[in-house]
């Protein structure tokens, strides 16, 4: 039989461990996201929702929103370093701006209501479309 003490430490460290397990997915997947988004230009979502689904077990929803949140810094930051370098059209902006805008509320209205493995099959189709877009599309 275990002493009260020895029994103290095994619960302590157990939820320790698996506490750790579960951040360093996601610590991972946001140096992995910042990079690629940084280095590319693409949405973070791109690859950190699918870490948080994967990696950190996350359902597509909460995986979704999280995404989204922490991504808000890091495009700050990566606009700010391309407003810099003369890389960012201001012209365009506020047509883009206004379609985002309403893009993004239609598009977050309509994820809320959608089941979890729907959602998880638009952002499937939506990956694999634009990869192969990439792959066999002319560059210029």
């Amino acid at each position: 039989q275990l002493s009260s003490s020895s029994q103290s430490s095994i619960s302590t460290t157990a939820p320790t461990l698996s506490i750790a397990m579960r951040i360093l997915p996601v610590i991972v997947s946001g140096l992995v996201t910042g990079f690629v988004s940084g280095l590319l230009g693409i949405g973070g979502g791109t690859v950190m929702v699918p870490a948080l689904v994967f990696g950190a077990q996350l359902p597509q929803k909460l995986a979704q929103g999280t995404a989204l949140a922490a991504m808000i810094l890091p495009s700050l930051l990566a606009c700010s370093a391309h407003l810099k370098l003369g890389h960012i059209r201001n012209e365009l902006l506020p047509g883009i701006l206004c379609g985002v805008f309403v893009g993004a509320n239609a598009g977050g209205t309509l994820a809320v209501g959608l089941p979890d493995r729907a959602l998880r099959a638009c952002c499937a189709v939506v990956f694999t479309a634009t990869a192969f877009k990439y792959l066999l599309g002319a560059s210029k």
